[in-house]
């Protein structure tokens, strides 16, 4: 028996692995087809009368149809048969139902895209309900198999009376709604070779040129979001977004429209079209894309919380950082009531790693909303990203750490390389430490090696990571300082500055180690001196320039300090003085007089902006990690965080202050 496909493809959910629950919601008494969420499948071939599921998707779980088994299944005509009749692998034949109009895009858009040859989509063209979206997608699959060989051109194809029926269908349509059908068919066209004096090309060009000056603006847009891509690329030699080129020099279609958005920019009003927007901003000129900046800074208070989330990412997919506009987006953004999911927020948390715009009242509401959320996440992906974004922020949230610490925990043992790599260094940079640490150190080692990193660097990452946690090895720290390490390091010019600095902590631990049992290579003299010489300061220059002048009131720099020290273990000091026993400054006069007299460095470390951590204001792992490095190398250190000396206070008060750290240093030593 013969039956054809149903205009409405009806699946349910699987209950188990034995059978799929298809159709479950069909009536048992009326011979009538149910419709069920599009969203719980995904079918990848569709023949004439036949409807094979490939692959079939659900929460719970997947399940793979195999081809070479069929099974006819008629529930219209088979009231009895039950859902779990249907076995995996079957092929499912179903009559059509008339009571629909319309066919099911999802479907047969995938089995238009799972088509490897040009008679497969002409099969399907041949149908009497083929509808418009289906076949100008049809015409741009055909497009694309032309460029590997796999579709005859264009002239060859007007031969065959289906592919001619096709593109009459496509050139008596209205494309008022649906101008991308449009950016497909004509794509697919000049890929197909179609000359631009053809009398289809020039009926389709015409109504896209007339069409884009009547329909909705939000419709041009979105069509240039979804298909330009594939028609423009960057220009050569040039990552700038500013500037666009035509993949090929007879294709305007895209300049057309973009000439049109740039006219009509003003009709932009919605938190939907300017997300759109803001995806096609690499094709838009400087003008507009200000004026479109502007423009959204007025209407975000009428933005969903859904559409300023999706404009934090669309923006931060265009690499450009529009401050006023992300001010605005973040704070009505942390005003407003969100009840995004878990994984919406760790995407927001991310675009703002990437637009480096850690606002920190939005911060703290996402993070706060997370909470609650993390424990319910299985997916250790999510905790990755999530705990890579943190990280490189520098946003150390108390609550959120200790309960990733707690995840990390209860999920160590599904947890990949990659996953075990990024909390490290998160917790490295943010200078966690939980009563757990130790144990996820060891058990980190356990599974991290050369091998399951992606380089050189990321496993200098790692053991610098555990460097910083005191979980380190002498087995370790040879394996980074070793000939092949360093000289990959060496090949890699300016870019390998912050290994190099990491590799110079690491080889002064090894230094300070050989007494113990340290055996392995280390980095030589000359080595040393031209990779300490990149270093440079963590703390603000202005900041430092106030510290020094200050100093100069009651310790004259030019007597007393040497400034701007790269230390050979890596470590940039802003200024050095000699102490005498008493631990009281001493000029370079007196120093270098009497060489037989004992005197102790200090070392003076004003801690900026980036030695600090966001959120909670604390050290990062590599300022603690740095003052360790230093006293072991014998200097008392002397710190001075931007926290603790404004800028903006009075010379008297920050002479004090200073003071105050001096005289520290003989009370400490007094008590010790």
């Amino acid at each position: 028996m013969h039956y054809q496909p149903i205009h409405r493809c009806c699946w349910g959910f699987l209950r188990n692995s034995r059978a799929a629950t298809a159709l479950s919601l069909l009536r048992q008494r009326q011979p009538r087809v149910q419709t069920l969420r599009r969203k719980d499948f995904l079918l990848s071939r569709e023949f004439h009368s036949t409807r094979e599921v490939c692959s079939f998707s659900t929460s719970a779980t997947t399940l793979k149809f195999k081809e070479g088994q069929e099974v006819v299944v008629n529930l219209a005509r088979n009231e009895g048969m039950r859902s779990t009749d249907v076995k995996v692998g079957d092929h499912i034949f179903l009559e059509e139902d008339n009571s629909s109009t319309t066919n099911l895009p999802a479907v047969v858009q995938g089995t238009i895209y799972a088509c490897n040859s040009a008679e497969e989509l002409l099969k399907i063209s041949s149908r009497q309900s083929l509808l418009l979206k289906h076949a100008c997608l049809i015409l741009h699959r055909l497009g694309q198999l032309s460029e590997n060989d796999k579709s005859p051109k264009f002239d060859l194809l007007l031969k065959d009376e289906r592919f001619v029926k096709m593109c009459n269908l496509i050139q008596r349509a209205d494309y008022s709604h649906n101008p991308h059908l449009l950016f497909a068919a004509l794509h697919g066209l000049q890929k197909l070779g179609a000359l631009e004096s053809s009398e289809i090309y020039q009926k389709l060009y015409m109504e896209l040129k007339w069409g884009m000056r009547r329909c909705q603006i939000r419709y041009l847009i979105r069509s240039i979001a979804m298909f330009a891509h594939t028609i423009v690329q960057p220009s050569p030699g040039n990552k700038s977004t500013d500037a666009v080129a035509l993949s090929d020099s007879k294709i305007d279609i895209v300049e057309l429209a973009i000439h049109t958005i740039q006219r009509r920019w003003v009709e932009i009003v919605s938190g939907q079209d300017f997300n759109s927007s803001f995806k096609i901003f690499q094709f838009l000129d400087e003008e507009t894309r200000g004026k479109l900046e502007d423009r959204a800074v007025e209407m975000v208070p009428t933005f969903t919380p859904s559409e300023m989330r999706q404009l934090f990412v669309s923006i931060a997919g265009q690499k450009r950082r529009p401050t006023p506009l992300l001010r605005t987006l973040a704070f009505h953004f942390a005003k407003c009531v969100d009840s995004s999911s878990a994984k919406d927020l760790i995407e927001l948390i991310y675009a703002l790693n990437e637009l480096t715009f850690a606002d920190p009242v939005l911060m703290e509401n996402i993070l706060s909303n997370l909470c609650p959320e993390v424990p319910t996440i299985q997916n250790p992906a999510l905790i990755s990203s999530l705990v890579t974004s943190i990280g490189q922020i520098r946003y150390k949230h108390k609550a959120i750490m200790r309960i990733l610490n707690e995840w990390m925990v209860q999920h160590v043992k599904i947890l990949r390389p990659f996953d075990c790599a990024a909390w490290l260094l998160t917790c490295a940079v943010l200078n966690h430490s939980t009563e757990n640490t130790k144990m996820l150190c060891e058990h980190f080692k356990a599974v991290l090696s050369p091998k399951t990193s992606s380089g050189h660097v990321e496993w200098i990452n790692i053991v610098h990571s555990l460097l910083v946690h005191n979980s380190h090895t002498n087995e370790l720290l040879a394996s980074v300082l070793s000939p092949e390490v360093i000289t990959s390091i060496e090949n890699m010019g300016l870019k390998s500055s912050k290994s190099k600095i990491k590799l110079l902590n690491i080889n002064a631990t090894a230094r300070h180690q050989a007494k113990s049992g340290y055996k392995g290579p280390f980095l030589t003299e000359k080595t040393e001196s031209q990779w300490a010489s990149t270093n440079l300061s963590t703390s603000d220059k202005k900041l430092a320039g106030i510290a020094l002048d200050t100093m100069s009131s009651f310790l004259s720099p030019e007597k007393y300090l040497t400034l701007n020290q790269k230390l050979p273990c890596g470590v940039f000091a802003d200024a050095i003085c000699m102490l005498n026993k008493n631990k009281e400054p001493v000029s370079h006069m007196e120093s270098k007089r009497n060489k037989t007299t004992p005197y102790q460095p200090a070392a003076l470390v004003i801690e900026g902006y980036a030695a600090m951590t966001l959120g909670c204001k604390e050290p990062t792992g590599q300022t603690v990690l740095n003052r360790s490095l230093l006293e072991k190398e014998g200097y008392i250190v002397i710190t001075i965080p931007y926290t603790e000396l404004s800028q903006s206070e009075k010379l008297i008060k920050r002479a004090k202050y200073l003071e105050q750290k001096l005289k520290g240093i003989t009370d400490s030593i007094t008590s010790a």
